[in-house]
């Protein structure tokens, strides 16, 4: 039996590790009548939060090619 999704959501996460580079993820949460299930889309890392902030936009924008 297929279930129901009742929604998605998306979650960015960036940071400045230790070497002083970005690192982020892309998240999504799928939401089904009986079970929330979070994945990890893409991750990476960069060496500004702008190369980061992109990276993660671009992610999340291939999801929804029309």
């Amino acid at each position: 039996m297929n279930e129901e999704i009742i929604s998605y959501s998306f979650a960015v996460q960036i940071y400045k590790n230790d070497s002083g580079t970005y690192t982020y993820g892309v998240f999504q949460e799928i939401e089904s009548e009986t079970d929330v299930e979070l994945q990890l889309l893409e991750a990476g890392e960069t060496d500004t939060i702008e190369q980061a902030a992109e990276m993660a936009g671009t992610s999340i924008k291939t999801l929804f090619v029309v």
